[in-house]
């Protein structure tokens, strides 16, 4: 049986067994896995407060014969206190593991996604702005799938885009115009400076940005819509985390 060594963030869990539990880890080099933690739920496990969701952890699991490895090793790295601490940033923080669980499959790795969530975590942790966050995730998330949103030309036809009449398409792969913005929904010279700065600004440049309330809800639809087509995932965190919109402005 052949051990790894991983640093793994913990997307969710579920109990089996008498005392045991299924974690569904996103790590460093080896992408997703469900990896088993036996006694985790003992009081005196060694595992106790090493594996808790949105803890990022270095772990040792052996690989054995079947898709699901066995911990046998944790140590926690950060518990993004800043982010469990609070009520409204855990459920923004919850809500996008599920959409990296959703949207990749076991045992792919993606370094660049990985280091995508750590990222957007310490980013949600440090600050307080909390609209952008999840439509700037989404974008390079798609980016980082393989679905690069288009928005510097069109993306039906790839001529240069028609201010006069711009769409945006998530069949087609983002911003249209022209003929092709027909059925699309319909975007002003603001939404599409708002896109490409998601697109090619840092997370920690975004939070920055003063851009009006509406605008940022109707582009994370957009997005959502997108991330939807691209992936066929339903989210079960989607509607709380919509509950929690209004406060996001207010912590």
């Amino acid at each position: 049986m052949q051990s790894h060594k991983v640093q793994g963030l913990v997307l969710r869990r579920h109990n089996v067994g008498e005392a045991d539990r299924l974690l569904v880890v996103f790590t460093d080099n080896m992408g997703k896995w469900t990896l088993r933690a036996r006694g985790v739920r003992r009081p005196l496990s060694k595992f106790v407060g090493h594996l808790e969701p949105l803890m990022l952890t270095n772990l040792i699991f052996v690989e054995g014969k079947s898709e699901i490895g066995t911990l046998t090793s944790a140590q926690v790295s950060s518990t993004f206190e800043g982010i469990r601490s609070s009520l409204t940033k855990t459920t923004v923080a919850l809500h996008l593991c599920e959409m990296v669980d959703r949207a990749t499959v076991e045992h792919n790795a993606s370094p660049t996604l990985y280091s995508l969530m750590v990222t957007t975590l310490q980013t949600l942790e440090r600050h307080s702005a909390l609209l952008s966050v999840k439509p700037a995730f989404i974008i390079k998330l798609l980016a980082a799938l393989g679905f690069r949103l288009e928005s510097n030309q069109c993306a039906q036809c790839q001529e240069p885009l028609e201010r006069a009449t711009l769409g945006f398409s998530a069949a087609a792969g983002g911003i249209v115009s022209g003929e092709c913005a027909r059925g699309a929904h319909p975007l002003t010279a603001n939404d599409v400076k708002y896109i490409r700065a998601l697109t090619s600004m840092s997370l920690d440049h975004i939070h920055r940005l003063r851009i009006p309330t509406t605008l940022v809800m109707t582009t994370t639809r957009l997005l959502d819509d997108a991330f939807s087509y691209h992936t066929q995932a339903r989210l079960k965190s989607k509607a709380l985390y919509e509950a929690f919109t209004p406060r996001f402005e207010r912590i």
